[in-house]
């Protein structure tokens, strides 16, 4: 019994009640995953908004690029994430009634896979594997696996790099950073950890496979997308995306010349899921790269820690993306904590896990 009873087990369990809760409620209609609107789905400009998983399922459903086209908000920044509507349309054998099914299934199983791997790198660390809840349990991939996501897919593939640099297999390493990247962009700042570890490290030859491995083919889609769409599909957000800011936190700071009080919400919820992270992941990566300046762990809490200052408004006006996008960050500082053996971190990551299935019952 207790051999089943592991983190990844744990992790199976927690994700299929969520599932099996949201479909029950929603008498095993699969569209409640996928939630697709009627403004795109049939062109109506006044109608339902729905959510991100229905570009994935009409990318998924459309052999034809220009046909989806018609089914998207932003055609060329949606297809950029290529890979999981792939594997969808694959895995489903052209079958239109398994199809919505394969979106969650594939984040679900990628998800579990990643944490059973997480868990042995915590071993190999001399941390306890059990702290790997504290990824396998997050908000934000609950929330990928729910509504049929990319997130988990990505940065099972980012986990997988890392399990695969870490056993002397850089090269397959590569493979996996540039199959994440087109999962989602997002990941390129592990890639670029990596890649700076490479350098700092001296080690030219690695540093050029993994630019060739991920850039090349990277380079070829976004100039396929410019051709199909008319862009390089390079953004943050959708059809109501707004630019970066260039002062720290101005895109939360303005939420109150909209509504003051959804400013104070957005602080209590991302003071433990972002500003707590970044502060204290940060200052310990910092330090820690002046003291080895090719730890990639570091350098990946830097990267990743780096970007929300400057997120745009429309990130915290849509409190779902940024739950999404700080998987990357909150990854990147367990990793850190368990390399450095920080364990009031790891333990603090097991609370706000907790913290974060209660928010998700509410």
């Amino acid at each position: 019994m207790r051999k089943l009873l592991t983190p990844a087990m744990v992790t199976l369990l927690a994700a299929l009640l969520v599932l099996g809760v949201v479909l029950a409620r929603a008498g095993w209609d699969v569209d409640e995953i996928i939630r697709t609107g009627t403004r795109f789905t049939q062109g109506d400009p006044s109608g339902t908004e729905g959510y991100d998983g229905q570009f994935f399922y009409a990318i998924a459903r459309c052999a034809d690029p220009q046909e989806a086209a018609a089914y998207l908000d932003v055609p060329a920044y949606r297809y950029q994430r290529i890979l999981l509507p792939l594997l969808a349309r694959g895995l489903s054998f052209g079958s239109p009634s398994l199809l919505p099914w394969m979106l969650p299934l594939i984040g679900l199983v990628a998800h579990v896979f990643a944490v059973h791997l997480l868990a042995q790198l915590l071993q190999r660390w001399k941390a306890s594997p059990w702290f790997a809840l504290g990824y396998g349990l997050l908000l934000g991939c609950l929330l990928s696996i729910r509504l049929a996501l990319p997130e988990t897919l990505a940065f099972a593939l980012v986990i997988t790099a890392v399990w695969l640099e870490h056993r002397g297999r850089s090269r397959w390493a590569w493979v996996c950073f540039s199959l994440a990247v087109f999962a989602k962009e997002t990941a390129l700042l592990f890639v670029a950890a990596q890649g700076l570890s490479y350098l700092f490290a001296r080690r030219w030859r690695d540093a050029a496979g993994l630019a060739a491995a991920v850039g090349l083919p990277m380079l070829v889609f976004r100039l396929w997308l410019l051709g199909q769409f008319g862009s390089f599909g390079f953004g943050l957000g959708g059809n109501y995306a707004t630019g970066f800011e260039w002062i720290p936190f101005h895109g939360w700071w303005r939420i109150g010349e909209y509504d003051p009080a959804w400013r104070l919400v957005v602080a209590l919820l991302y003071t433990p899921l972002v500003f707590l992270p970044i502060l204290w992941g940060g200052w310990a990566a910092l330090r820690a790269w002046v003291r080895q300046r090719n730890d990639e762990t570091a350098l990946a809490v830097l990267a990743n820690a780096a970007i929300f200052p400057f997120l745009p408004l429309s990130m915290y006006v849509e409190p779902y993306g940024i739950v999404r996008l700080a998987i990357g960050l909150q990854l990147a500082v367990l990793l850190f904590a368990a390399r450095h053996r920080v364990r009031r971190v790891l333990v603090y990551g097991m609370l706000f896990t907790m913290m974060s299935l209660w928010l998700f019952a509410v």
